[in-house]
């Protein structure tokens, strides 16, 4: 009886990430404390750290793939579940009805192919739209401020994901040409094993 409880509290068991496996079941078990522990996790001293996200969600566990793994309907009602939780907290004076939350959630499944969304950046961004962060809201919201809103937090991910990438580069030009070659030859072997290993496998599986 327990295990089927707990089931009925799931919609995700296996198939994602642990992060967003536990995300996206505690949202659907309306557990906030669940929701902030796990948030906590991509986050320094309070602060949210972008690369952290990029890093530890895989492109397969973003949110178009989610889509794909669980249908466009589950995943708006996941994010439509959040939203209201987010505006109800804010004590707005005029709101979005429920009809627009939904299609705003729909709005922001169709944008988050454009820089490959986590569900875990939408959640971290109403966390910080909440505590007034992303700039001053009076007594409203409608969906062309939410997107001016989540244009900043977007623009810091991608600002932190851009100077990694210089650093690497830059460490990586100043290593000696020779041991880069070394390098990339260790690089191109590994790859060329792995390819070979799925080959192998693809044609077993096929004669059985």
């Amino acid at each position: 009886m327990e295990l089927q409880k707990r089931a009925t509290n799931q919609i995700v068991t296996i198939s994602v990430n642990k992060s967003t496996r536990h995300l996206l079941n505690a949202i659907h078990s309306s557990r906030t404390d669940l929701i902030t522990a796990n948030l906590s996790a991509f986050k320094d001293r309070g602060n949210v750290n972008y690369l952290s996200v990029i890093n530890k969600i895989p492109l397969e566990d973003r949110l178009p793939a989610l889509v794909n793994k669980y249908s466009k309907q589950k995943i708006a009602a996941i994010l439509t579940v959040s939203l209201t939780a987010c505006f109800e907290k804010m004590n707005l004076r005029y709101a979005m009805n429920a009809d627009q939350i939904v299609e705003l959630s729909d709005m922001v499944i169709e944008s988050s192919e454009e820089d490959m969304l986590a569900l875990e950046d939408v959640l971290l961004f109403l966390q910080q739209l909440v505590m007034g962060q992303m700039g001053k809201i009076y007594d409203r919201m409608d969906i062309p401020t939410f997107f001016e809103m989540f244009e900043i937090y977007r623009e810091r991910r991608h600002k932190d994901y851009m100077n990694a990438k210089y650093e690497r580069d830059v460490q990586f030009n100043a290593v000696p040409i020779n041991e880069r070659i070394v390098e990339n030859s260790r690089i191109a072997e590994r790859d060329k094993d792995r390819q070979a290993m799925k080959d192998y496998l693809k044609k077993t599986n096929e004669k059985l």
